[in-house]
């Protein structure tokens, strides 16, 4: 999954041997929080870094969760999400 989401930019940050996890960086510092928005009105639920992040310094990281990525639907809306991001910015 690493590899995939890295061929949409999204870089991972840490490479766990294991769990149900992966922790990335968005390309250009995109806003997570924006790009969870965009994939929300499809009806996919991302998770921004700032919602774990007391001090608020992730919102360009997101926490993907291994299991969920096996849905093909998930790629093009992810893929949806981040384009839309970028005509905004």
């Amino acid at each position: 999954m690493a590899r995939k989401l890295q061929t949409l930019g999204i870089e991972p940050w840490l490479t766990p041997r294991g769990g149900f996890f992966l922790w990335c960086r968005l390309a250009g510092g995109q806003d997570a929080t924006s790009v969870a928005r965009a994939a929300l009105e499809e009806n996919v639920v991302l998770a921004p870094g700032n919602v774990f992040s007391v001090s608020q310094t992730a919102p360009d990281f997101m926490r993907f969760n291994v299991a969920q990525m096996s849905d093909p639907r998930m790629w093009d809306v992810l893929r949806r999400a981040l384009k839309a991001k970028q005509i905004d910015r």
